[in-house]
């Protein structure tokens, strides 16, 4: 499968037979988003990853990059995840959980 985000969602959504347009109905965004997702490679909210994911049938974890797919280097992934608006409370946990290892 492919690398970044938007190669990921190119990739799912055209496994799935949808357009854009019909992807973007089923989330309730835009179809520009979903072009601007799979081009500029950016990565969307939370809530929308999620959104994206279900309406692909796929885990939210499977539209992400592999770089932020592994299980280790968590250190190194937190200002990754940061960009995926993780609530503060749960990115504290995640801090503390790392320090200690």
């Amino acid at each position: 499968m492919a690398n970044s985000f938007g190669e990921r969602l190119k990739f799912l959504r055209a496994a799935n037979n949808l357009s854009q347009q019909e992807l973007a109905e089923l989330v309730g965004i835009s179809r520009k988003q979903i072009s601007d997702y799979e081009v500029r490679n950016s990565i969307p909210r939370s809530t929308t990853i999620y959104k994206l994911a279900q309406a692909l049938m796929v885990k939210p974890t499977d539209l992400l990059p592999e770089d932020l797919n592994k299980e280790d280097h968590l250190p190194n992934r937190l200002p990754s995840l940061i960009k995926l608006h993780i609530p503060p409370k749960i990115y504290d946990r995640l801090l503390e959980a790392t320090e200690k290892k």
